[in-house]
């Protein structure tokens, strides 16, 4: 391993050790000031229900809920940071906020809290990030995280009672929507060695084909000069 492989996992995993550890101070600063943290849940169609935007991923109702989006949330920031460094920033505050918009138009009257709408939107963003990337490495990786993860797809449904599927399937549409926005930036599919010898060819062959014609266009003027000279 070298040093510059070191360092990007190095900052892959502060960057997703501190934004949990935001969870966990904001969790434990709640029970300490005995706040009901269901009151500063993002509450759809109202207007204090946007501070929800905000606040809701950051909220957890017990700690086996924030153990559970913690585990995934380290994970998965971990594999985005480490893959996709250059728009994880950028993405993360797409799926943050956008989540949360898409609730509070869209969800049942309540109060939504966690942080699965991140988590939802990291899974999708990464899968379909490499597979529209099509590049070998990041593929598996998108095929890793549906092994691990795969199980999330139940969770698109209101099978569970209490659970906000509708924060889950937000989470997940955002995450797909950055996907397709950033296919074009972040790492790329490497032209392998045949496919630049393709390339070449082609080109040598266009080349050849407008030699040819400007040759073609020669030989039509030449003959227009002649018949002007006869």
């Amino acid at each position: 391993m070298n040093s510059e492989e070191r360092k990007r996992i190095i900052i892959s995993l502060l960057i997703a050790v501190s934004f949990i550890y935001v969870l966990w101070l904001v969790h434990f600063s709640a029970i300490y000031f005995k706040i009901n943290v269901s009151e500063f849940g993002l509450i759809p169609k109202k207007i204090i229900g946007l501070r929800g935007i905000i606040l809701a991923p950051l909220l957890h109702a017990d700690q086996l809920h924030l153990i559970s989006n913690s585990v995934s949330l380290f994970i998965l920031s971990c594999i985005a940071v480490y893959y996709y460094r250059k728009i994880f920033f950028s993405s993360f505050i797409i799926i943050y906020l956008l989540s949360g918009v898409l609730v509070w138009f869209f969800a049942r009257p309540s109060s939504h809290i966690g942080a699965s709408g991140v988590v939802y939107g990291l899974a999708t963003f990464i899968f379909f990030s490499g597979v529209l990337r099509r590049d070998v490495q990041l593929i598996t990786i998108s095929l890793l995280v549906i092994f691990l993860y795969g199980s999330l797809f139940w969770g698109l449904f209101p099978f569970i009672p209490h659970q906000s599927f509708e924060y889950h399937l937000a989470g997940a549409v955002s995450g797909i929507l950055c996907a397709f926005i950033y296919k074009s930036k972040g790492p790329q599919r490497p032209i392998y060695s045949w496919e630049q010898e393709g390339y070449i060819q082609e080109d040598f062959e266009m080349e050849n084909l407008e030699i040819e014609r400007l040759e073609k266009e020669m030989e039509e003027l030449n003959k227009i000069e002649k018949e002007d000279q006869e």
